[in-house]
């Protein structure tokens, strides 16, 4: 579990328009980093690149 500066915590959502969908975290000197992979036909992927 993950923690803003105000202590709210991060949520993840999965992506149910794609089955590849999947997300990591990475902690660099401190700093919460979170990526998601979706595949390229995911009606959320092309809205995110449309925007």
């Amino acid at each position: 579990m993950a923690f803003d500066d105000d202590g709210n915590s991060y949520d993840i959502h999965a992506c149910h328009d794609c089955l590849p969908w999947h997300a990591w975290v990475v902690v660099i000197e401190r700093e919460i980093l979170v990526g998601e992979w979706h595949a390229v036909g995911c009606p959320q992927f092309q809205q995110l690149i449309q925007d």
